[in-house]
């Protein structure tokens, strides 16, 4: 967070940033697929509403694993909340550049890593907001809601014997209605592939040929 808090400081200045219906905050080693993203968006607000647990007017926190999303009325509250959420560790301090209001929180002072810091932000909200999903990628959202983040990392994936390329390809075939060569092998295999692929983010893709493939076959 080091480094994001100066931007939500630019961010939250500008008057363009509440024009927006939601802001994504990624990491770099993500693939994004957007379409699959409006989509996740759009089924994750329609669970919510249905079970009445949230609305779409609310100020919303969409956690797609280590990916997250604020709704416009969240980033209405961090603006009118900024000079207190603002505040961050000076120079010299153990947790330099880290919001303040971690302090006493995990990871404090050490780190202040994203994952841990935004689901802790919307409690310390006035009013706290309310936050869905996962804040790590690969597990399971809870509340009924879909997958919205596969985690290339994870021992499963590591089992079917996939490199990236190939499961940009598996994942591709199922998308397409076509039958993926891979899950052939195990149940688990076919099962780790159907979640894949309609999730709108994948993370830890750091191969620049399954990218390019996944921009032509995924729509990424």
């Amino acid at each position: 967070m080091v480094g994001l808090m100066p931007t939500w400081q630019h961010l939250l200045q500008s008057p363009e940033v509440e024009k927006y219906d939601w802001l994504l905050n990624l990491e770099f080693d993500h693939l994004l697929r957007v379409r699959q993203l409006r989509l996740s968006i759009a089924t994750y607000l329609a669970r919510l509403s249905s079970e009445a647990k949230a609305a779409e007017t609310d100020p919303l926190l969409l956690m797609f694993g280590n990916a997250f999303l604020f709704n416009r009325g969240m980033v209405k509250d961090m603006k009118r909340q900024w000079s207190s959420l603002g505040r961050t560790a000076p120079p010299g301090h153990s947790a330099s550049g880290c919001p303040m209001f971690m302090e006493g929180h995990f990871e404090w002072p050490q780190s202040c890593s994203q994952d841990i810091v935004y689901p802790t932000l919307v409690t310390l909200m006035s009013p706290p907001v309310g936050a869905f999903g996962a804040p790590g990628c690969g597990q399971p959202p809870g509340d009924q809601l879909p997958l919205a983040c596969f985690e290339f990392q994870r021992q499963p994936v590591h089992d079917t014997g996939l490199d990236q390329l190939s499961l940009v390809k598996e994942v591709a075939a199922l998308a397409r209605g076509l039958d993926a060569s891979a899950a052939e092998s195990s149940n688990a295999t076919a099962a780790l592939l159907r979640g894949a692929k309609d999730v709108p983010l994948f993370h830890h893709f750091s191969d620049p040929a399954a990218r390019r493939a996944a921009v032509e076959l995924l729509g990424a």
